[in-house]
């Protein structure tokens, strides 16, 4: 075990999130999305929800805050899950002195079109559904 690491943070998720660069994309996704067909470096994270894995994510990934978080919408718009997504990355940003993040809206396909741009897809085991984003590594 590492000090300060978080526990949902195993090794394979620690090396593909350092070998991203500097404007690469990092999806972070629900149980239900189609991971396999989108072409990009899958790693999972099974049984966590996914503000819990994008919790742990944000504490060693330094997202660009000049870049809009890009989040999938259904049918109804915002849900609570797409709270609690923007709430988390809204706090990681403070803790790095960045204003709150903009926020770009995709339908379904939309989504899939951003997803298959990302250079690692973190699949969680989230039931919700739309439970899906997408954020821009920044240089350190």
């Amino acid at each position: 075990m590492l000090l300060g690491i978080h526990p949902l943070l195993h090794g394979e998720l620690l090396r593909a999130l350092d070998e991203m660069g500097h404007g690469d994309v990092l999806a972070i996704v629900d149980a239900n999305f189609p991971a396999a067909r989108t072409g990009a470096r899958v790693t999972r994270l099974p049984g966590s929800a996914i503000i819990d894995a994008l919790d742990a994510i944000l504490t060693v990934f330094p997202r660009d805050p000049s870049t809009p978080i890009e989040l999938m919408t259904g049918p109804t718009g915002e849900t609570e899950v797409h709270t609690s997504l923007i709430a988390g990355v809204a706090m990681a940003d403070a803790r790095r002195h960045h204003s709150p993040p903009s926020i770009m809206w995709h339908d379904r396909f939309g989504f899939y079109d951003a997803a298959a741009r990302a250079a690692l897809l973190v699949q969680t085991g989230e039931t919700r559904h739309f439970a899906n984003i997408a954020l821009v590594k920044d240089a350190l």
